[in-house]
C-alpha cells in the first residue's frame, strides 16, 4: 500500500474512532441518568 493510502485510512479511522467514542459517551451519560424512555439510533447527519 502506498503512503498516501496509508495516510487516508489512518484519517477515517480516527475520525470513526472519535465519533464512536463521543457518540458513546453521550449514550452513557443518558443511560446513566435515565433521561431517555426510548433510544433511537440515526445515521450521521441531519435530524428532524
Amino acid at each position: 500500500m502506498s503512503k498516501r493510502v496509508r495516510q487516508y485510512i489512518s484519517i477515517l479511522a480516527a475520525v470513526a474512532a472519535y465519533y464512536l467514542v463521543h457518540e458513546g459517551a453521550h449514550l452513557l451519560y443518558a443511560l446513566f441518568t435515565g433521561a431517555f424512555k426510548q433510544i433511537n439510533i440515526m445515521g450521521i447527519g441531519m435530524q428532524k
